[in-house]
């Protein structure tokens, strides 16, 4: 697993360049990535420790291959271990409240 402290090594390059592979080669030959690479290559995005353009790269032939759930679920948790708890807010109104019937028509 990639801790949130490391800085970018050959590590880093070589987690990337292997998903991008895997992902990348096309719509016949793209194979699905384990959980926990997908979990890590998005750490490693999140975390800006790889160059945009591969982070560019690894996402749109992820969707263009469709994803697979482990790759959404390790995507999901690295975006949780970034950042899990998201407050709540109550956004501001604009305008008087309505009711449903004002809404309707009616």
């Amino acid at each position: 697993m990639i801790a949130d402290s490391e800085s970018p090594t050959d590590n880093t390059y070589t987690l990337i360049n292997a998903c991008i592979q895997k992902v990348a080669t096309g719509p016949e030959y793209s194979k699905d990535i384990a959980f926990e690479e997908a979990r890590d290559t998005m750490r490693l995005i999140l975390g800006r420790r790889v160059d945009p353009v591969q982070a560019a790269v690894y996402l749109i032939a992820l969707r263009m291959k469709r994803e697979t759930d482990d790759e959404n679920l390790g995507s999901l948790q690295a975006i949780l271990d970034v950042r899990p708890w998201i407050p709540a807010r109550r956004w501001p109104t604009f305008g008087p409240a309505r009711s449903t019937k004002a809404i309707a028509g009616k």
